[in-house]
């Protein structure tokens, strides 16, 4: 992993405080990459584009980087989706190399949420083992129908679900039908039972150093994603 914040580095004191402690200095920081891309290849379907930069060969198997998370959030018209949008875009900018603050940001002032695995809730949401393979993409598949799928290229791996308050999961955890988007839902801003969705989605990498998580900055897609749930 190569950036332009040093790994686990130490600048070491002067001699004369050496002579004092036996060790001091300021450590930095891991420096972690978004996608290379993020984007909508086609019609209900999100591509991540995985950047081997976040892998470390000093590392070994311990990696930092341990994936990437999707954040997202509904809106019953498309105005009110590239308003945030744009606000992402804005702040992603005001937040540059302050990965953490925006994420805080979207979190608690737009009130994005993670998309989430179907059966748990675990993070990062695309898990990768081995980051030192190349031109590796990751797939979501935004079904009509069915439930969302997160696909490694060859096959589906996980079922998504809404990321919604625990009493609402397991009566309306699916994105595909009208009925289950309601008015004050925890990821939606609109009307119930809408005919027509428009999501925003931006994109991060996630590790932990320490015991801390670490994210990069995000990776945006620029314009709503048109999407129609199902009757059912």
């Amino acid at each position: 992993m190569t950036g332009k914040i040093l790994k686990r580095g130490y600048f070491f004191c002067s001699i004369a405080s050496v002579l004092i402690l036996s060790a001091c200095g300021l450590p930095t920081y891991i420096y972690l990459y978004p996608p290379l891309d993020f984007f909508s290849p086609s019609a209900n379907r999100l591509q991540i584009d995985h950047d081997i930069n976040n892998y470390d060969s000093t590392e070994g198997a311990n990696q930092s980087f341990k994936g990437y998370e999707i954040y997202y959030r509904a809106y019953d018209n498309a105005t009110a989706a590239q308003t945030d949008i744009n606000l992402l875009i804005s702040n992603a900018s005001i937040y540059s190399d302050y990965p953490t603050k925006f994420k805080l940001y979207a979190e608690n002032t737009l009130h994005f949420v993670r998309l989430r695995i179907k059966e748990n809730n675990s993070s990062p949401l695309i898990s990768i083992t081995n980051p030192s393979i190349d031109g590796i993409s990751y797939y979501v598949y935004l079904n009509a129908n069915s439930d969302w799928k997160l696909n490694n290229g060859s096959v589906d791996t996980a079922s998504l679900a809404r990321n919604i308050a625990s009493q609402d999961f397991n009566s309306r955890y699916s994105f595909f039908s009208q009925a289950n988007y309601q008015s004050g839902d925890a990821d939606y801003e609109g009307a119930n039972s809408p005919g027509t969705v428009y999501f925003a989605f931006f994109t991060i990498a996630f590790g932990s150093d320490s015991f801390e998580s670490v994210y990069s900055d995000p990776s945006i897609i620029s314009s709503p994603i048109l999407y129609s749930p199902g009757l059912l």
